[in-house]
């Protein structure tokens, strides 16, 4: 729900996270969280909050390991957007897609990394970077 170099900006939807058949509720459960972690940087002093790059890339390596295989599905689609017009050389982006575990597993994720209360893999810092006037 948010990336490295990306400062206090934070991410909604389906794609790398847990994918419902409810929007309101995804959108409620994320904004807990956005919540959650934006009071907390707030109650330590920080004014800026991001992921680290070490953290980012651990949890793409774990969005990859759980990714759900739906090649054959995709590969019998008629040729559309979501299949890059039956072009089957090209591979979906990772990016692009929903925690292969689950909306739930997700979510339970989420609320032990809240649990342990210790922001990891975040870096919190007192005041923004600087941005040099033109």
């Amino acid at each position: 729900m948010m990336a490295h170099g990306f400062p206090n900006m934070f991410f909604t939807g389906f794609t790398q996270a847990g994918a419902n058949a409810s929007n309101s509720k995804t959108f409620i459960d994320q904004g807990f969280h956005i919540g959650y972690v934006a009071s907390q940087a707030l109650l330590r002093g920080a004014a800026v909050v991001e992921p680290t790059k070490q953290a980012q890339d651990a949890y793409i390596a774990h969005l990859r390991s759980v990714a759900v295989d739906n090649s054959t599905y995709i590969n019998e689609c008629t040729p559309s957007y979501f299949n890059n017009e039956g072009d089957t050389t090209k591979k979906r982006h990772i990016f692009g897609e929903p925690w292969g575990e689950g909306y739930y597993a997700f979510e339970a994720m989420l609320e032990k990394w809240r649990a342990a209360g210790d922001l990891a893999g975040l870096e919190l810092t007192r005041e923004p970077a600087s941005v040099p006037a033109e």
